[in-house]
């Protein structure tokens, strides 16, 4: 996985053409990928893990912003046992950036991830930087892998 990582890096990013064709191009695979981000925060917020599942290869890892690696089944255990507690949850990304790459089949997604927790004292909001990988597999866009890694807040302190 850590050579599969290193080789995306290395690969120079097509959004650097000048290309119109492939301009076009790259706007309808970012469409089709934010589209996708919205779909699996849909189906974290449904606790679809049916159509998680559908979204992620089989080897999907998320790093969380405490340095833990989660697979689906352990993302949603996490999230229904929150859940049977009381505790709602909404997922959503904002700010996201979007690079491509090796003729349209890697991406690259960064941005802002938030989680409003809704609890009987009120609503919380984490927010987190987020980092997700999609490669392009039998037709099919697949998140590949996931990172979260802690925003400071102005005064300094982690959410």
């Amino acid at each position: 996985m850590v050579l599969l990582a290193l080789y995306f890096f290395s690969c120079k990013s097509e959004d650097q053409s000048n290309a119109p064709a492939q301009s076009r191009k790259n706007k309808n695979i970012a469409a089709e990928l934010l589209q996708l981000e919205k779909n699996r925060n849909n189906a974290i917020n449904t606790l679809d893990s049916n159509r998680l599942k559908e979204m992620v290869t089989p080897d999907f890892v998320l790093t969380t912003v405490y340095g833990e690696l989660k697979n689906v089944g352990e993302i949603f255990k996490s999230l229904q046992t929150n859940h049977l507690k009381g505790s709602a949850e909404k997922h959503y990304t904002k700010s996201i950036q979007v690079n491509i790459y090796n003729n349209g089949k890697i991406a690259i997604l960064r941005g802002i991830y938030a989680i409003e927790k809704h609890e009987k004292n009120g609503v919380i909001v984490f927010n987190s930087r987020y980092t997700d990988t999609y490669a392009k597999i039998n037709g099919f866009w697949l998140l590949v892998a996931s990172h979260q890694s802690r925003l400071k807040q102005r005064n300094g302190n982690t959410n």
